[in-house]
């Protein structure tokens, strides 16, 4: 027998109540990917008949004119939103009694929001890990961390309680039937229903001094002073987040910005806990919809798009570029110390946001063979650049785009193989975007992205075989959404034109829908390709479970060892192998 936990749980209850819970958790690692795809396809329908009746030529004069004040105005109050950010983390450290240096601080906020806010879950949550690896870098324990992250996550919810029960109140909202609420249906009571609850908590901070309970642990309210400086930051990002969209909309009068900021807020929350990456579909969906009384089309998805290339993926790639830098600032410096503290801790983020940016740069060169190419830019090419050239550049740049959202799942392993074949489509890519179109907007985010993975060689060092590693449902699902989602853009902007036979053995200069069908054919296979190899790899069992006797004996073991590290040998996951050599009594 192992011995007994707390509670007089046997060995053999012990092991079954981790059968249990791997069960559990097994069951939700496949159903949390189900529900993100089936609403991403739900908002995927919604918004194919909201812009049934608008033209891509339409969204590409909108987007060309967002005019440069627009574009800086959005930049300022991002970078707003990303310092209100900071402080969320800078009151929670004071909450927990342990303040950190505001550049650490900083540090590590804009790094897990960056990160979070790309993935498919509540962006505090998602930071976690980010957190606790460069906190514990700090000293704070796992506990504290724990913390930190409760606080930040009470914070996020007293602002948008606050901002939404004042916008729901001052300026109720016409929701469109779309959503098929009762004819009644008024967001005012759910707007003072949300400020009776920052009310109450404050009212809490104020009267209650002891700990509060919750499912066994112990949890201190904040002071009122600092229970305010909460609200008052969390409303103040919230305005920063839904301005940087705001100043990108055509000017109306008709668009009040409280009206404004309770339906983001509405949109942000539903794509939030959609747990699809981003919120990609679903936001952008609801915003089309409940907008669509105030302003045209055309111009609103311009600037979503807008929006979330400056407030989302622009952050990605500086963080990106931050990490890339700290690494190899730390490879050329070759001083042992260095290893420990601040760039050790980063060390273990570099894989997982270049896993997240490799998968961003793919869906990048997806979406973009799906567009048609800028006249102008394609004339130009034409005077240099064959034909076959181009055709070839379009297909093989969209099948590395597919390749890349495969490798990035490698990437998060620390594989070398999934790192060198990276490297290499990341090139290629740069070199098919040029050739292609002259998309000199994406070869330059390609470059960000392969000058960042290549100044973090060191931490992909790992030579498993690629098909050998295991690939979460969620990835799967993620590169499903990314696919699904080109090729109904691609049925969006060609849906004028008539399909037949002759399109795919169509070649010309100005024939975008043939070089689409083709170049989605051509990521179908190599995203196929990549499912046979797995399927028909060789099967490898898994390790026996070891056996009571084995646990006893290794516990045995254990209780000897001075190193904490030889206790996971009794997590039951795992196959017992006895040396052949005789083991010291020591």
């Amino acid at each position: 027998m192992w011995g007994k936990a707390a509670g007089g749980l046997t060995l053999e209850a012990d092991k079954e109540q981790r059968i249990s819970a791997n069960t559990a958790r097994k069951i939700k690692t496949i159903i949390a990917p189900l529900v993100a795809l089936t609403l991403f396809l739900l908002a995927i329908m919604i918004l194919h008949r909201i812009v049934a009746h608008y033209h891509i030529a339409e969204i590409r004069k909108a987007f060309h004119s967002i005019a440069a004040p627009q574009l800086l105005l959005c930049a300022v109050f991002s970078f707003l939103s990303y310092l209100a950010l900071s402080i969320y983390d800078l009151l929670a450290c004071r909450y927990i009694g342990r303040p950190l240096s505001y550049p650490k601080i900083l540090l590590t906020s804009f790094l897990s929001y960056a990160f979070a806010n790309n993935t498919g879950s509540l962006a505090i949550i998602a930071s976690g890990t980010v957190r606790y690896r460069l906190y514990g870098g700090w000293g704070l324990s796992g506990e504290e961390v724990g913390r930190i992250m409760g606080f930040c996550l009470v914070t996020f919810w007293l602002g948008f309680l606050c901002l939404g029960g004042w916008a729901f109140v001052l300026e109720p909202l016409s929701l469109p039937p779309e959503l098929h609420l009762p004819d009644r249906f008024s967001v005012m009571p759910v707007g003072l229903l949300f400020l009776a609850a920052v009310a109450a908590y404050l009212l809490a901070c104020f009267t209650i001094k002891k700990p509060v309970v919750i499912k066994g642990v112990e949890v201190f309210l904040p002071r009122p002073t600092l229970a305010f400086g909460q609200t008052a930051v969390a409303v103040a990002d919230f305005l920063f987040i839904c301005a940087a969209l705001y100043v990108l909309l055509p000017h109306s009068d008709h668009l009040p910005f409280a009206v404004f900021v309770g339906l983001y807020l509405l949109a942000l929350i539903a794509g939030l806990i959609s747990n699809v990456p981003g919120g990609l579909g679903v936001f952008e969906s609801l915003m089309v919809l409940m907008l669509a009384p105030f302003t045209a089309g055309p111009p609103l998805i311009a600037a979503l798009l807008v929006f979330r290339g400056i407030y989302y993926l622009l952050p990605l790639g500086l963080a990106a570029l931050l990490l890339g830098g700290m690494e190899l600032h730390r490879r050329r410096s070759g001083i042992a110390r260095l290893a420990t503290g601040l760039n050790r801790v980063t060390s273990l983020l570099v894989p997982q946001v270049m896993a997240l940016a490799t998968f961003v740069a793919g869906a990048v060169l997806l979406f973009s063979g799906t567009m048609p190419a800028e006249g102008s830019r394609l004339a130009w090419l034409a005077e240099i650049v064959p034909l076959p050239v181009v055709e070839l550049s379009h297909f093989f740049g969209s099948m590395a785009g597919m390749g890349l959202l495969i490798l990035a799942a490698g990437l998060r392993r620390r594989l070398d193989m999934a790192y060198f074949l990276s490297m290499i489509l990341l090139g290629a890519g740069i070199i098919f975007s040029l050739l292609k179109g002259l998309d000199y907007e994406e070869a330059v985010w390609l470059s960000v992205m392969l000058l960042a993975l290549y100044s973090s060689k060191s931490q992909f060092y790992r030579r498993t075989s690629f098909f050998a590693e295991p690939f979460s449902p969620g990835w799967f699902a993620a590169v499903f959404i990314v696919l699904s989602g080109s090729i109904w853009l691609g049925f969006f902007v060609y849906r004028h034109d008539s399909y037949a036979n002759e399109l795919w053995w169509s070649f010309a200069l100005h024939g975008d829908a043939p070089r689409f069908l083709r170049a989605t054919v051509g990521a179908v296979a190599v995203m196929l390709a990549f499912a046979v190899i797995r399927l028909f790899r060789p099967y490898q069992p898994p390790p026996a479970a070891p056996t009571a006797e084995e646990l006893a004996e290794v516990t045995a073991l254990c209780r000897r060892s001075t190193n904490t590290t030889a206790w996971l040998a009794l997590l039951g996951d795992k196959s017992i192998c006895r040396s052949s050599l005789p083991i010291s009594p020591r």
